[in-house]
């Protein structure tokens, strides 16, 4: 297995904001004017930070890793947290059954990297990798199924509410499939690891947070990863004046509003509705929409009406019942991390730009936002098909009728068809020529039949051009290469978001996690991983 790193940003895979942002387009910096060399000045808004703050955050933390075994490497990095020149780099996601599709080891694999490449840029400080875990989530519909060569599995679970408090019932079921598959194809024991994980898991743990977090430390506790939970009575005091003023008053939706209205302007839209308020409530397990009605607010969909008077007593007694929605979840997590950079993938990237105004209105610290790598995994018998047709591997990133035509310009390119056309044009005008200076009687009846011969050239030329794909010696060429890009690539469902994490160990047999961290590129990685 090996990995190869593309320079090249592929045109039209992402978004059109993080295209522009790949670029450095100067229109984002009035969005969001942070980039990598304003870490020191991210780090400076963290003076504050004190002692207490961190000591809460290392104690929480060594908490939440009560049960499970924990490396050197996990320990040294949450104890790190109490010094007031440690930084956290994060990223964060759904909790997934198995791990979802691969883009959620991509964003992993992908802050760790990062939290390396600050240590070396600012050695003088610390920085921890994080993975912040969406355990308040209750979309369960996004997380509760996984694909597996085609097949789709849905974990049916009966009760509702936010996704970390799921329990596990039935996952160990689905586990066994994976693992009486692996049986059968003979795999390599770190591979087998990883889908037994998965069955230790999901029997030894009763809810999904607890389930997921010891997955993701077996696979990169060595590395110093720490998960974190955020849905804790021991956090949720910090969000208080922010539900406030986002829940009694329209100061937090007004200046959303004016991000939105920017993004609009420039071009870019927007990638989440601002709304009146932006908390849920928790009750009885349930998450609800706090929603501002005419005397109060109402907790939707199924509770009845509240007052002002009751929502402010939620907010100031039980700050554990109250819940960021998507879009607000990021100042959370500002609020209760000494956060300097966030690993976004394109969506999140988006809605990040809708915040910065919201962060410095608050006076909370906005973070460098870094791109999460991107990865497509193909067999090497892929990588022999490209190198024989001078094609680099970065260009099934583009597509098939990109790739194609690429191809057709090398193919006619190599034919030279048009410059032998022209010096045999040349060549017989010189020879027609010799024949008049000659007095050749039948001059005209061979000219004729020489301008003839060039228009069937030239014709045969044209239908080339037209379509060489249908050319009997070019048409397997290009059929093979439509069906690898079929298979392996396409820019409305790219691989990574398609391919779950569980087919992909059982169709390529290999665990890649440690090839990926071993990569030194210190910038945002297009790869493709040969195996």
């Amino acid at each position: 297995m090996k990995v190869i790193c593309h320079n090249k940003t592929p045109e039209g895979y992402y978004n059109k904001i993080t295209d522009a942002w790949l670029k450095n387009d100067e229109r984002l910096r009035d969005l969001y004017p942070l980039s990598l060399q304003d870490i020191p000045k991210v780090q400076d808004r963290y003076i504050h930070f004190d002692t207490d703050a961190r000591n809460l955050l290392a104690d929480t933390l060594l908490s939440q890793y009560k049960g499970i075994e924990t490396s050197s490497a996990v320990k040294t990095s949450i104890e790190k947290l109490r010094q007031s020149n440690t930084y956290t780099v994060t990223t964060g996601q759904q909790i997934h059954i198995f791990l979802g599709p691969l883009f959620f080891i991509y964003k992993i694999t992908s802050v760790i990297r990062q939290a390396r490449r600050l240590q070396e840029l600012y050695p003088e400080n610390k920085y921890i990798p994080v993975f912040w875990m969406a355990t308040e989530d209750h979309d369960i519909a996004e997380i509760n199924e996984v694909t597996v060569f085609g097949k789709k599995h849905i974990w049916q679970t009966a009760q509702g509410g936010v996704a970390g408090n799921l329990p596990t019932d039935g996952l160990e079921t689905l586990s066994d499939e994976w693992l009486e598959m692996a049986e059968k194809e003979n795999l390599p024991p770190d591979v087998m690891d990883v889908l037994l994980l998965f069955k230790k898991a999901y029997t030894r743990f009763s809810n999904l947070a607890d389930a997921t977090r010891f997955i993701l430390n077996e696979l990169f506790g060595h590395h110093g990863l720490v998960i974190i939970d955020a849905n804790t009575i021991k956090f949720k005091p910090a969000i208080r004046n922010l539900a406030m003023k986002d829940i009694l008053t329209d100061s937090v939706y007004n200046v959303l509003q004016d991000s939105v209205s920017k993004l609009k302007y420039l071009g870019f839209g927007h990638q989440v509705n601002p709304r009146r308020t932006h908390f849920f409530s928790i009750i009885d397990g349930k998450r609800l929409r706090i929603d501002k009605v005419d005397g109060g607010f109402e907790f939707s969909p199924v509770f009845g009406h509240v007052s002002e008077h009751e929502i402010q007593e939620i907010i100031n007694k039980s700050p554990e019942n109250i819940s960021p929605n998507a879009l607000l979840r990021p100042v959370y997590q500002q609020l209760i991390l000494p956060n300097v950079a966030y690993v976004c993938g394109p969506a999140e990237l988006h809605y990040w730009h809708q915040l910065y105004g919201l962060f410095e209105k608050e006076e909370i610290a906005a973070p460098v936002l870094l791109l999460r790598d991107s990865y497509l995994a193909l067999e090497g018998r892929v990588q022999d098909f490209l190198t024989s047709n001078s094609l680099e591997e970065s260009t099934l990133w583009e597509g098939y009728e990109e790739v194609a035509q690429i191809l057709e310009k090398k193919i006619l390119g190599d034919n030279q068809i048009s410059e032998e056309i022209v010096l045999l044009k040349n060549q017989s005008e010189k020879i027609l020529q010799m024949f008049f200076s000659v007095k050749y009687k039948n001059i005209k009846e061979l000219r004729d039949k020489y301008h003839q011969w060039l228009d069937e050239l030239q014709k045969a030329h044209k239908f080339v051009l037209k379509d060489v794909k249908t050319q009997p010696v070019f048409e397997p060429v290009f059929n093979k290469l439509n069906k690898i890009s079929q298979t392996h690539f396409n820019k409305k469902s790219p691989q990574e978001r398609t391919i779950s994490w569980v087919e992909f160990l059982l169709k390529y047999k290999i665990n890649p996690i440690d090839i990926l961290l071993e990569n030194h590129n210190n910038h945002h990685i297009f790869g493709s991983i040969y195996v």
